[in-house]
């Protein structure tokens, strides 16, 4: 089966190491030597090499890099499960720059660069340092990161949906706010509607009967403001939306061109990319054009608008005439007719007030479904995510063995919901413990829910504390009530959280309850069972026992290696040697420089293998006459 692989890193110049050549087998490859020889400095440099982030210590990996390589450059030869080869060339102070190859070998020529990363989805590759397996063993988000990887392809679309739900979801929490503020706006802009009509309507009644003509012309009169200013905003937001056409299209067919990256084109998938741009640029015409087609369509809107606005200013000159007529009959009639007048504006004003708000309330009750639709889908997706996840590991369960068990507690990862919550009651002397509590006891929609039915009960049974619950509980409702942000907390995104346990006799054991060794045995065992691009593991052999480094990691590592490419950095013997590594670098150093001392298989290699890493052969047959092997004793020395 084809895999990504790396091929070779070559060193030239550096300071630790100022000539080194290494080219790994398809298999399993492994560096060994003292301590301090520099082993762990290769798989740094690989790594800078690529650009790929340092697994275990990523705050000290720049300084690390400088004080080895210095002037020097380092090239990485990789390639991919497809057959492209690619050669990574990267010096202090610069990005990686990557080269196209052929078939075989390694020239590189300038006119072969690419634009493309292999820290990513062109080259598939995991790297754990020192003390990173145990870290990883502690940390239920990596965990999950790490399983996702057996079906990464299949969560990420499912993420991807799921992340498009949740900015549905904070857009219209931002919406509904705005809306909220207005109603409670409009609410108060309307109180006085009722006394005001009671006014106009007692002011009615002392006109008499014969009034009827005067307050049909009060009522005309406030008609014709509205008219004016109806007509007036149509003007204006025919104005205002060809502005915001003209600067959509601009800000969008500019974005476009620049999202379209040209020498892509000529790259390792130029057709797709050619493809791509060319369905862009046509999207950026049809922009353009529709923008402009859009434009004439507004202009002339824009005239109609302002020719029928002429036309009512026309006809109003004549109303307000007879309007004024009939007030000059007497001047208690304009003095009525001032009150009037008065009255059947703010009554006016106050009806078209009072009908934004039941827009506002129409739009808020449109936007608070559209709002519990998008929570059922993301609750939806969440469990089909869950599925594929639960379905991946059960897919690799015998390749990561019986001894492993792995669960998915759905949406119990608080993280998110829990920071909200430290954010929103910041400054109110709430104890931390209890924000934990509530963020780990209480899901965020009951949280919600209790909020806004005025209940203390659900934050009172998580207070550990022994006084003033009922108190405490409403005071920390009131704090997020008047937040504004309970929309937020009721979205707030929710993780699978994962447990991983190991069998410990005849029974499973979380992995957090473990000794260091028994947890990183879990995270070992997930590792080797996937088969993907290259594991790079400096020290696997770190807090574990030799029983397990044989009966499990040796056996795994023999497995692995033929459909994945293992590169090691180890003290222990028993990996190289009977884990059947491909090739072996022994490395050694005079002080800080370093160098390749010897390189071979296991076979070749057997005499130095032994003195390194067995303490030589007398140190060897010795142990083995303590452990009551006594034929050991009776074997050819090196040179019977």
């Amino acid at each position: 089966m084809a895999h990504h692989q790396y091929e070779s890193v070559h060193v030239a110049n550096a300071i630790n190491f100022p000539h080194a050549d290494f080219v790994f087998v398809p298999g399993f490859s492994t560096v060994v030597g003292p301590t301090g020889a520099g082993k762990t400095t290769i798989l740094d440099l690989l790594y800078f090499a690529i650009g790929a982030p340092h697994p275990g210590n990523p705050e000290r990996f720049d300084p690390q890099v400088e004080a080895t390589l210095g002037p020097g450059v380092v090239t990485a030869v990789i390639r991919t499960k497809y057959g492209e080869r690619y050669a990574a060339v990267r010096s202090l102070g610069t990005p990686p720059r990557v080269y196209r190859l052929g078939a075989t070998g390694r020239e590189i020529r300038d006119a072969d660069e690419v634009d493309v990363s292999l820290s990513g989805e062109l080259f598939d590759s995991e790297h754990y340092g020192p003390g990173d397996i145990f870290a990883l063993a502690r940390d239920p988000a990596r965990q999950l990161a790490l399983l996702d990887r057996f079906a990464q392809a299949d969560v990420d679309g499912v993420s991807e949906e799921i992340a498009r739900v949740e900015r549905k979801l904070a857009h219209g929490d931002v919406v509904m706010r705005r809306l909220a503020l207005e109603l409670v706006d409009d609410a108060e802009a309307t109180k006085d509607l009722p006394e005001n009509e009671e006014a106009l309507a007692a002011l009615q009644r002392a006109e008499g009967p014969d009034a009827s003509e005067t307050a049909r012309a009060h009522e005309a009169k406030a008609t014709r403001g509205r008219e004016r200013t109806a007509i007036s905003e149509l003007s204006k937001e025919l104005a205002a939306a060809d502005g915001a056409l003209r600067t959509f299209a601009s800000e969008y067919t500019a974005r476009i061109a620049r999202a379209a990256i040209a020498d892509l084109e000529s790259g390792a998938h130029a057709a797709i990319f050619q493809r791509a741009n060319a369905a862009a640029q046509r999207a950026a015409v049809a922009i353009e054009e529709g923008a402009r087609r859009m434009h004439d369509d507004l202009a002339a809107s824009e005239r109609a608008v302002a020719d029928e606005a002429r036309a009512l200013a026309a006809a109003h000159v004549d109303e307000d005439g007879a309007y004024q007529a009939l007030l000059a009959k007497s001047e208690a009639d304009v003095a009525r007719a001032t009150d009037r007048a008065r009255l059947q504006k703010r009554c006016e004003e106050l009806r078209h007030a009072k009908r934004l708000e039941a827009d506002h309330r129409r739009d808020h009750d449109a936007q608070k479904r559209e709002r519990d639709a998008l929570l059922d889908e993301r609750a939806r997706l969440y469990v089909q995510r869950l599925k594929v996840r639960e379905d991946a590991i059960a897919k690799n369960q015998a390749r990561i063995g019986d001894y492993i068990e792995i669960n998915l507690a759905h949406c119990r990862g608080t993280d998110a919901y829990h920071a909200l919550l430290t954010e929103l009651l910041e400054g109110s002397r709430v104890r931390v413990e209890l924000i934990a509590n509530i963020a780990r006891g209480i899901l965020p929609a009951d949280l919600v829910a209790a909020i806004v039915a005025d209940d203390p009960e659900r934050i009172i049974a998580v207070d550990e504390t022994k006084t003033d619950k009922a108190q405490r509980a409403r005071k920390i409702m009131a704090l997020l009530r008047d937040t504004g942000r309970l929309g937020e907390i009721e979205t707030v995104p929710l993780a699978d959280v994962p447990t991983i346990k190991l069998k410990v006799g005849e029974h499973f054991e979380p992995s957090g309850g473990l000794s260091t060794g028994q947890s990183c045995t879990c995270i070992l065992a997930i590792l080797l069972a996937r088969r993907a691009g290259p594991l790079v593991i400096d020290q696997p052999e770190d807090h574990l026992d030799n029983r397990y480094v044989y009966k499990v990691l040796v056996q795994a590592l023999r497995e692995v290696q033929k459909e994945r490419q293992i590169l090691i950095v180890t003290h222990n013997a028993n990996l190289p040697m009977l884990g059947d590594a491909g090739w072996v670098f022994v490395i050694g150093a005079t002080g800080r420089v370093g160098r390749i001392e010897h390189q071979g298989t296991v076979d070749d290699l057997r005499t130095v293998l032994e003195d390194l890493m067995e303490g030589g052969r007398e140190a060897f047959l010795k142990r083995g006459e303590r452990y009551g092997h006594k034929h050991i004793a009776s074997l050819p020395s090196r040179n019977g």
